[in-house]
């Protein structure tokens, strides 16, 4: 069996005008701030892994950061084979067990500074729940946007990670799938759980009212398999459904043609066309 190390990460999410995200300006782990850093069990291949509760709040440097999310990477959940991530947005309550596969285990705590601060606006940016980290890609539009100078909204939305709301109520509507990383929608989070006054979250769209203010990261994850009920029904497939032999053929060579397009098409298969 492997050795699989588990590492802490306890980081901030730096928010409010001033940063980058394309390119990304901050460094730590996941592309958060690191506050701090341990050292985990050393676990072997096929072992369960649980990670206990999160403090509510932490101090560093005189800086009170409040909890907003505990997500753990690197493992495989429940019922699935591959690695992914679980999160839990309670610091009383762990996210569910992994196994560990062969891959490193991260355990990411992220925090927000008490208060938040900074002129009005929305703090935002997009994290991969499967690898832990945030990513860069192009995420959001937004409305309204009057366009520049100064640069327009949906350009510092995906440049910058703020959008100003002095002027007026704005709308990001997040993208799903992104461009290149290709990761899928999953929702809005309000880092500030406990700040709801002027922020409505409905689907894809978070809405932040005139002169509001947010800390929200859009979350994402791996792309499920496009071509799975394709490989389902053909798997599926027995001579015993069909009439004569000659059907369940041409059924056969209908789904593995219907599936070599869907590989084409999602490039999961070079396309002789192309």
């Amino acid at each position: 069996m492997s050795a699989i190390t588990v590492t802490y990460d306890y980081v901030y999410f730096a928010g409010g005008p001033g940063r980058t995200r394309q390119p990304r300006s901050m460094p730590g782990p996941g592309g958060f701030t690191l506050l701090n850093q341990l050292s985990g069990t050393t676990l072997q291949s096929g072992d369960t892994f649980t990670v206990g509760a999160q403090p509510a709040s932490i101090v560093v440097a005189n800086v009170t950061y409040s909890f907003s999310f505990t997500n753990v990477s690197g493992g495989i959940p429940a019922g699935q084979t591959t690695p992914s991530g679980v999160t839990s947005f309670t610091s009383g309550t762990p996210p569910p067990a992994v196994t560990a596969g062969s891959t490193p285990i991260v355990v990411l705590v992220v925090y927000v500074p008490l208060g938040g601060g900074g002129e009005s606006g929305a703090s935002i940016d997009s994290f991969d729940e499967t690898t832990g980290q945030l990513f860069s890609d192009t995420f959001v539009t937004v409305s309204p946007d009057p366009g520049g100078p100064p640069p327009p909204l949906t350009t510092s939305g995906n440049v910058n990670g703020f959008v100003a709301t002095a002027n007026a109520t704005e709308t990001m509507t997040a993208l799903s799938p992104t461009s290149p990383t290709g990761v899928v929608f999953e929702e809005w989070v309000n880092l500030y759980s406990e700040q709801a006054l002027g922020i409505t979250i409905m689907g894809t769209e978070l809405t932040v009212n005139k002169g509001m203010s947010v800390y929200a990261l859009a979350f994402y994850k791996a792309n499920p398999d496009p071509c799975a009920a394709i490989r389902a029904e053909l798997a599926d497939l027995s001579p015993g459904d069909f009439s004569t032999p000659g059907a369940y053929a041409k059924a056969r060579e209908g789904l593995v043609t219907a599936l070599v397009k869907c590989e084409e098409a999602h490039g999961e298969v070079p396309n002789p066309q192309a």
